[in-house]
């Protein structure tokens, strides 16, 4: 009977590295590929003329968004599979899932709310793949932290100066 336990963790165990082959397989296939997106997003970040004029940049959208159609997948999606994998409690990988969009209430995940909150305002100050900034806090997750406009704009300087203080201590 021991063996009718045993059957969903290997099935489990088989799935999760299904699903992980897929991933290096896909990964590999789209090295190239990825390589020259994101040398052509430093270019443009760095304000190269000419970047602009190739084919890739033809609209704007969200990083996840991108890499669903890049990639086939999403770095939540890959976040929560590496949660699982590394046994993190289901809060934490319930915070990861939310961290672009929170679902519920604060009360139901405090933790999802308040990952999803610092993930924008660090888009906000700066810290993206991306220009420009498409990310900003939804009213019910800000009405649920309790965070007032003018209180989110001096949170962004706190945060902004915190990490330039941090790479000035750590010379990064």
């Amino acid at each position: 009977m021991a063996w009718a336990a045993a059957v969903p963790t290997c099935a489990g165990i088989i799935d999760v590295a299904k699903r992980e082959n897929k991933l290096r397989a896909d990964f590999r296939k789209n090295r190239a590929e990825r390589t020259r997106r994101r040398d052509l997003i430093r270019r443009l970040q760095q304000g190269d003329e000419e970047a602009e004029d190739l084919p890739l940049v033809e609209r704007v959208i969200p990083l996840i968004e991108a890499e669903r159609e890049v990639l086939g997948y999403t770095h939540v999606e890959i976040g929560d599979m590496l949660a699982e994998q590394w046994n993190l409690p289901d809060g934490l990988r319930t915070a990861i899932r939310m961290h672009h969009q929170p679902k519920g209430t604060f009360a139901e995940c405090p933790l999802g709310y308040l990952v999803y909150a610092a993930n924008i305002v660090a888009h906000q100050v700066g810290f993206a793949l991306q220009p420009p900034v498409l990310y900003s806090l939804e009213e019910q997750p800000k009405q649920e932290l309790g965070i007032p406009d003018a209180q989110l704009e001096g949170l962004k300087q706190v945060v902004l100066q915190e990490v330039m203080r941090t790479q000035e201590v750590l010379k990064i």
